[in-house]
């Protein structure tokens, strides 16, 4: 493939967007956005593969630069650990390696384009997270659409009647859930019709909700991101030896400049900490191995019981929290609800990246 040839197929850009277009208009069929969608995707993956392979085709002086960039977030801390996952799982399927630092910040490093599209990217997703999780009225949506976004979110039928009778929305002279005659659920299903899905959210367990939400949403988009890194390394082993070296040689200088950031990350490190912690456990499980068999049998009996009575208050300690099978149906539905692949939000006067 020569530099011209990789050129000449950056109008697939306007095919994409086209695509794109196509796909979120009103009046187009779920099965038709399905297939725009796919379509879109796969020549967004082949454009990606063509800019690792025309950096191979460059001279070194020529080619494109790993920067390292420091990415705030602000948010609950609830959420942090979670922020973290997609946000690491996301850059790996765009070739962008992500130090975590647990104060507010994460340190992203990789190619420029591909850095800010993580920017963007995981923004819109946690975006898409915070409106679903904690959600509130939205006065520009329909009253359908925000009771489903409501209830979907684990708020009472009574919290949501609240909410329009705020807004001078309830309907004089009905009575408030439970004795509404279903007027709330019917505004619910209604929603959930229009937009063509299954209206099987009944739950009243927030906690439980919430929590199942949260774990299923960040898992599938884990995955999602996962399923995206193995199809570019599938796609390039189709198109053959060159596109593959070209893609490992770019995940190489990026690994190579993470790691000199970060030399406490690379895996020599990760897997010199692990043998270290097992090290460790070893001797210490030796150590009590020992200390129990200097005692006597009435003195061993009344250790292992003082052990068993503090775990056992340890667990006492510990809330439980239900796992809600509705919240996790809709952490899923949402993670894929959020489109993972490049998009024109990243702009630059670079012809070869992403307009």
């Amino acid at each position: 493939m020569t530099e011209n040839t990789v050129w000449s197929e950056m109008t697939i850009l306007g095919k994409v967007q086209k695509l794109y277009e196509r796909a979120d208009h009103p009046n187009t069929g779920p099965e038709e956005r399905e297939a725009c969608i796919r379509k879109a995707d796969s020549l967004m993956l082949k454009y990606q593969i063509d800019q690792a392979m025309l950096d191979a085709l460059r001279k070194p002086e020529e080619r494109r630069t790993v920067i390292n960039e420091k990415f705030e977030f602000s948010m609950n801390a609830d959420f942090e650990s979670q922020f973290a996952t997609m946000l690491t799982a996301l850059g790996a399927a765009n070739n962008v390696r992500v130090a975590v630092h647990w104060n507010g910040t994460a340190t992203l490093v990789g190619f420029r384009e591909d850095v800010e599209w993580l920017k963007i990217l995981i923004l819109q997703v946690f975006r898409e997270f915070l409106v679903r999780i904690s959600p509130s009225w939205d006065d520009n949506l329909s009253i359908d659409a925000n009771v489903k976004t409501l209830k979907e979110a684990a708020w009472k039928w009574q919290q949501i009647a609240h909410q329009m009778r705020l807004r001078g929305l309830w309907p004089e002279g009905k009575l408030l859930p439970p004795k509404d005659g279903g007027y709330l659920i019917r505004a619910y299903k209604r929603e959930c019709s229009r937009l063509g899905v299954p209206a099987d959210v009944q739950t009243q367990n927030h906690e439980g909700y919430r929590y199942a939400f949260i774990d299923a949403f960040t898992n599938r988009i884990a995955t999602r991101a996962a399923d995206i890194l193995r199809q570019k390394k599938e796609a390039a082993e189709e198109r053959g030896s060159g596109a593959e070296l070209a893609i490992r040689d770019a995940g190489s200088f990026v690994d190579d400049e993470f790691f000199r950031l970060f030399p406490s990350l690379s895996p020599e490190a990760r897997a010199r900490r692990i043998e270290e912690a097992r090290e460790a456990n070893r001797r210490e499980r030796e150590r009590d191995a020992a200390f129990l068999a200097s005692l006597s049998e009435k003195e061993r009996a009344a250790e292992l019981r003082r052990r068993e009575r503090e775990y056992n208050r340890a667990m006492r300690g510990m809330r439980s929290i239900t796992y809600d099978n509705d919240g996790a149906r809709s952490g899923r539905r949402a993670a894929e609800s959020v489109s993972l692949q490049r998009s024109n939000g990243v702009n630059n006067s670079s012809k070869k990246e992403i307009g």
